[in-house]
């Protein structure tokens, strides 16, 4: 210890902020016990400190430690005057523990490794006993009321930096989970799709085989969608990025464009509007413009309506084959309107017009203007 009082102060007053700092900076438990023994062995004067948390058994176990043999350390674990979540819990300060109330098997463990006096120091975290620290010395000593309020600061610090790693822990450990549950839905929906399409095959044998590849190709727009919604891990995909992934040839200004601000979507407008996307270029590439090596297909979005946001795609298509309105309602039709209008309670309109189909589309969606 520093004699001087002006100058065990500063002493003190630089360990409790190098002690701050380090909390502060910490990236992991033993980031913070090796600051708290750092802390309590260079500002309280003990050549043997330790510190112990209950575990998942509501043991008090030994975490990290300085100078207390293996022997100490496996009598004294699970010895505590507290229980854990116990409320404005005491410090407890034993001068000279041959004169203490401390069980005689305690007194014993202690003059083995020779420890005559020691402090328990509780460590709480969310308003209840979480764990402790030991500050243990050679020899009897009266603790002075500053070495006590010291010993508390340090407590309180380390307290809530424990508190501060375990919900971070607990953060990591729910992300993990939760990206192992994606995991397991992505592998479950690639493995129903692949059912599906194994039954289509059955299904569809001694049947035209455009009726099998209409049916495969829907599947695979919607296995796409899907791995595109994986990678983002089931939150938010641009729609750029969506049609993007959808296109059954390589974008260009000459045979396709695409045009819009920047948009989320989230899974149930992504899946939706990635299945009407994939009907358009499918039907492009058979009958429409894409068919053409003169044909070409514009895609438009942006933001409407007021106060509500709504978002309007209009898909475009010229210089491919005359376009006539079709005799009868087919399936592509059908799964359009139930994808935009039903799934997604939007709007649908399709123009046969001569030089190239037209749909616009319009749905709700959160609005996402700057």
């Amino acid at each position: 210890m520093i004699g001087n009082p002006a100058s065990q102060a500063t002493h003190e007053a630089r360990i409790l902020y190098r002690l701050t700092d380090r909390l502060y900076r910490s990236r992991s438990p033993d980031d913070v016990y090796e600051a708290a023994l750092d802390a309590i062995v260079g500002s309280l004067g003990c050549a043997r400190a330790s510190i112990l948390l209950f575990d998942e058994n509501n043991v008090m176990r030994f975490v990290a430690w300085r100078g207390l043999s293996d022997a100490y350390r496996h009598r004294l674990e699970g010895h505590t005057p507290w229980k854990r979540g116990e409320r404005d819990p005491n410090p407890l300060f034993i001068s000279n523990i041959e004169e203490s109330y401390e069980a005689d098997w305690v007194k014993v463990a202690a003059k083995k490794e020779g420890i005559r006096s020691l402090a328990y120091i509780p460590l709480v975290a969310q308003g209840g006993t979480v764990g402790q620290f030991m500050a243990c010395y050679e020899a009897p000593r009266i603790f002075s009321d500053h070495q006590i309020e010291l010993a508390i600061t340090i407590a309180r610090q380390v307290g809530f930096s424990i508190e501060r790693s375990a919900a971070e822990d607990a953060r990591r450990r729910a992300e993990e989970h939760q990206e192992l549950l994606v995991a397991e839905l992505h592998h479950r929906v690639k493995n129903t799709l692949a059912v599906v399409q194994a039954i289509a095959h059955q299904t569809f044998r001694g049947a035209p085989n455009e009726w099998l590849k209409a049916f495969t190709g829907r599947l695979q727009g919607l296995a796409r969608s899907h791995d595109l919604l994986f990678r983002a891990q089931w939150m938010e995909i641009s729609l750029h990025d969506l049609a993007k992934c959808l296109l059954p040839i390589e974008p260009g200004k000459d045979r396709f464009a695409m045009h819009g601000p920047p948009v989320l979507l989230d899974a149930d407008h992504a899946i939706a509007i990635g299945m009407a996307l994939h009907e358009l270029f499918t039907n492009a590439i058979k009958y429409g413009a894409l068919s053409d090596p003169e044909g070409a297909v514009t895609l438009e979005w942006r933001w409407t309506g007021q106060p509500q946001a709504r978002l309007e795609i209009s898909w475009r298509e010229q210089g491919g084959p005359r376009v006539k309105r079709p005799s009868r309602t087919g399936f592509g039709s059908l799964l359009l309107e139930r994808t935009i209008q039903r799934d997604l309670a939007g709007n649908l309109s399709l123009d046969y017009r001569p030089d190239g189909l037209c749909c616009a589309m319009t749905v709700a969606i959160a609005d996402q203007r700057p």
